[in-house]
């Protein structure tokens, strides 16, 4: 599992380090599908919160 996640992090995974560990890759993939959505809804909501002020400095200067 470790292994797996190390290659995946430094971008070298191949199909010699998935052979017959498919359920442990569908899992971290899961996870960071998962990751990445909580990071999305994250900055939609940092760009909710700051639209007023950024249509407020475009309305002033625009």
């Amino acid at each position: 599992m470790a292994r797996i996640t190390h290659r995946l992090a430094s971008g070298r995974l191949d199909a010699e380090a998935l052979r017959g560990t498919a359920e442990p890759f569908r899992q971290i993939l899961a996870m960071r599908v998962l990751d990445l959505a909580a990071l999305m809804l994250r900055a939609m909501a940092i760009l909710l919160l700051l639209s007023p002020i950024l249509v407020g400095i475009l309305l002033a200067f625009g």
